[in-house]
């Protein structure tokens, strides 16, 4: 009887608590999980940060900030260089004579000049047959250097017809182009999956390469001229030569070396991408002269200068002849 009644006891001491004073009773296991009235569960505790961690969070609250606070100078800024590029190019499309016109004929008439271009311009080819010798990254950088080239192409009086062969729907290639050109479906451009030695005949082809012997002198509006699809991020050597000799074609390279010396010992990487190519050969068309051409065409950065400039320059450093005209002899990435 007393062990009953001792049982009875202690069950009710753990399934009831009672407070002290005759508040409610709560239930005791309620009681062991909420603890001191100030505890906080483990879960929702803030971990202490260290001295080194507060100062990164201070800083990048900082400069989230900062950038809060630029948008709006960067995003009207954006908006000036927009419009004012959009300016010059309605200018260009100015006949003597006429106001400039609103962007919707400026529009107009550069897609009428671009698709004039598809029949009547010189034809200039992206041979697109090495993604198979090139790494993801050059595929995308060359991606990128086809919509810059396009992008130029609008702005010629005369421009060019543009082509891309060997250039296959489904292929990494096809894909990052598409991704990054935006509205390339409707690019005033000539796509075929073919190679372009099946595009265009043998004889009218001239390939440019920087390993050829032969150099080119002026742009022959009834051939067909070839830009080898290359980024040069790995080596390379005699990718085009090869691709050429393999069409039995004849080839070309520009005459830097006959026209610029390098005053720049050391600096940026020589090689040339396919849209400075682009320009090249487009000023060569549009001018007639090979100095301005390549003056207006090569960067700065690379050091190279005009032969009859030279001498003006100073001591600047040992004159040296160009490594590479084109992105394919060098280990150094074209982009």
């Amino acid at each position: 009887m007393n062990a009953s009644k001792d049982s009875y006891l202690a069950e009710s001491a753990v399934d009831c608590v009672g407070a002290a004073d005759g508040s409610e009773a709560l239930p005791a296991s309620e009681t062991l999980s909420t603890g001191h009235a100030d505890a906080q569960p483990e879960a929702t505790r803030k971990p202490v940060l260290s001295k080194n961690a507060l100062k990164k969070e201070l800083k990048f609250k900082k400069r989230a900030e900062l950038l809060k606070q630029r948008r709006p100078d960067e995003k009207e800024q954006r908006k000036r260089k927009k419009l004012a590029a959009r300016r010059r190019l309605n200018q260009q499309m100015t006949m003597p004579g006429e106001e400039i016109p609103s962007n919707k004929v400026a529009r107009r008439r550069i897609l009428e000049k671009l698709s004039n271009a598809l029949t009547n311009g010189v034809k200039l080819v992206v041979d697109m047959s090495f993604v198979d010798i090139m790494s993801p990254k050059e595929i995308g950088q060359l991606a990128s250097q086809i919509c810059y080239m396009y992008s130029s192409n609008k702005k010629f009086a005369n421009p060019f017809c543009l082509n891309l062969c060997s250039f296959v729907k489904g292929t990494t290639l096809y894909d990052e182009v598409l991704k990054r050109c935006s509205g390339f479906e409707h690019y005033k451009i000539r796509t075929h999956e073919e190679p372009l030695e099946k595009v265009f005949a043998k004889e009218d082809i001239v390939y440019c390469s920087p390993d050829s012997p032969n150099v080119l002198e002026k742009i022959d509006p009834a051939k067909v001229y070839v830009i080898g699809g290359l980024v040069d991020g790995s080596p390379k050597t005699r990718a085009s030569m090869d691709r050429a000799e393999g069409i039995g074609c004849q080839t070309v390279r520009l005459p830097i070396k006959e026209h610029m010396k390098r005053i720049v010992p050391h600096g940026s990487s020589t090689i040339l991408t396919l849209n400075q190519v682009y320009e090249i050969l487009m000023k060569l068309h549009e001018t007639g002269s090979w100095e301005v051409a390549l003056k207006n065409s090569i960067p700065q950065r690379k050091g190279f200068v005009l032969n009859t400039e030279a001498g003006k320059q100073g001591d600047a450093g040992t004159a040296q002849e160009i490594e590479s005209e084109h992105p394919e002899d060098s280990t150094s990435s074209s982009s």
